[in-house]
């Protein structure tokens, strides 16, 4: 008897040791797991840390102005100090009923777009933890994003197609013209006189939209099944497609878009959001995380790596970090910085395992000791 009781213990101390050891290699990952890759010559080596996070449920749509940011949720928006990105505090929210989706902020101004209530709202928002709507527009349905662009906003609506608003007056946002195909829109991006808008059925609008109030597309980029976020940076066009990863488009003549290069194709499925500049793209992918693209060549982008500790909707790149929204609760709304520093052991947490570690071993022992008393 006594025999099997240490044995019985000994099992349980193995056990213990084994699920310690594995917390501690979760802790050094500092919440995110990752794979470094390196490819075509290059000899980046990029890291993902996870440099703060808070909860405010699930999330959808960030942008990020003078250090706050402003993320949209099912109960409206939330305004997020961050001038402590370790540390960032909720200051406020904008309650909306039915929620926000998309948002941009300028000049202390906050232009939102509503899901359930179909509404274009402006709120004031130069004392953050007192934000006021200003202005608002009854529209028919859903909106999506949000575009800025002088003094007209150009709002995305998956069945109204793109809205062209007259925002010279923030308390009075006057609809100049709509452009809509009857089909699903879903991104929108502007260049001058140029707009393009995504389509996540049959591919990418290119509108002339140098009279405001007449829009008309004077171009078609078709096979583009799934786009449903797009950015253009000088003559290029990044879109995220649904089903076939990330596209880069030639836009130099709007008139003649065509594909320069694609990654993923039907590996890279649930593509559906993207920030970026002209060296690097992040791309969400939902249900297995954000990409860190290299695009410096966009004949010839490739993954560096990818921060897996999350399941995003869409992310926001300020040019060091990545604000990253989630459609878990428990994730809610992340700050990362991809560093070419390796993650470091989190010690804080070696002394918590420390601490329960006896405990853990005194339990049994206590069981041991009692059945032989008995």
């Amino acid at each position: 008897m006594k025999k099997r009781n240490l044995n019985l213990l000994f099992q349980v101390l193995l056990i213990t040791l084994a699920l310690q050891f594995y917390s501690v290699k979760e802790f050094c990952q500092n919440g995110s797991t990752l794979d470094v890759l390196s490819q075509n010559g290059q000899q980046e080596t990029l890291y993902p840390h996870l440099i703060g996070k808070i909860k405010i449920g699930i999330t959808y749509y960030v942008h990020v102005a003078n250090n706050y940011a402003y993320v949209s949720n099912n109960y409206g928006l939330v305004i997020i100090d961050i001038h402590n990105p370790s540390r960032p505090k909720k200051v406020s929210t904008i309650k909306v009923e039915g929620g926000v989706f998309g948002v941009k902020v300028r000049n202390d101004l906050a232009y939102i777009a509503t899901d359930d209530s179909h509404e274009f709202l402006i709120a004031d928002v130069s004392d953050p933890k007192n934000p006021v709507i200003i202005g608002r527009y009854q529209a028919e349905d859903e909106l999506w994003k949000v575009r800025l662009d002088g003094d007209f906003a150009y709002v995305v609506s998956l069945n109204e197609g793109l809205l062209i608003f007259d925002i010279q007056d923030p308390t009075n946002p006057i609809l100049v013209s709509q452009f809509n195909e009857g089909s699903n829109s879903t991104g929108v991006a502007i260049d001058g006189d140029i707009a393009y808008l995504s389509d996540n059925v049959y591919g990418l609008h290119v509108l002339n939209i140098s009279n405001k109030s007449a829009p008309h597309e004077i171009a078609f980029l078709a096979e583009n099944y799934g786009a449903f976020d797009i950015e253009v940076h000088g003559d290029l066009l990044y879109m995220a497609c649904y089903s076939f990863g990330i596209k880069i488009v030639n836009v130099t003549n709007p008139l003649y878009p065509y594909v320069i290069d694609t990654l993923g194709n039907y590996e890279l499925k649930r593509s559906r959001a993207l920030s970026g500049d002209l060296n690097y793209v992040y791309l969400v992918e939902m249900e297995k995380g954000v990409k860190l693209l290299n695009v410096t060549d966009p004949t010839n982008i490739y993954e560096l790596s990818t921060y897996t500790d999350s399941r995003p909707v869409s992310c926001y790149y300020d040019g060091i970090y990545v604000y990253i929204t989630n459609s878990k609760a428990k994730l809610s709304f992340q700050i990362v910085e991809f560093t070419t520093e390796p993650p470091s052991f989190n010690y804080q947490n070696l002394w918590y395992i420390l601490l329960i570690l006896p405990i853990l071993v005194l339990i049994p022992m206590i069981i041991v000791k009692k059945k032989k008393n008995s």
